[in-house]
């Protein structure tokens, strides 16, 4: 085996190696950040029940819920997954 060669192991080993590191923290990081939006999210909808109970809301309460419902479904609770190409 000529010495090129076992650099070019060595060097594919240490690749894989830190796919496997960059994924393994991605992978963290993801579970990290899909229980902080979790919570998040809960966070706003109490706090928009909350506006709910105010006297200005009286009879409003459908035109506030629609408004906020229609911006409530872009937000998504799982953030987004990325990786590595290999």
């Amino acid at each position: 085996m000529h010495y090129y060669e076992l650099l070019q192991y060595e060097y594919e080993f240490m690749l894989l190696t830190y796919y496997i590191y960059v994924d393994e923290n991605e992978y963290i990081y993801f579970q990290d950040f899909y229980i902080r939006r979790r919570m998040i999210m809960k966070r706003l909808d109490v706090t928009i029940q909350s506006f709910l109970w105010g006297e200005k809301a009286i009879g409003k309460e459908g035109e506030i819920v629609a408004a906020i419902q229609a911006q409530r479904q872009h937000l998504h609770e799982s953030p987004t997954r990325y990786t590595v190409s290999k």
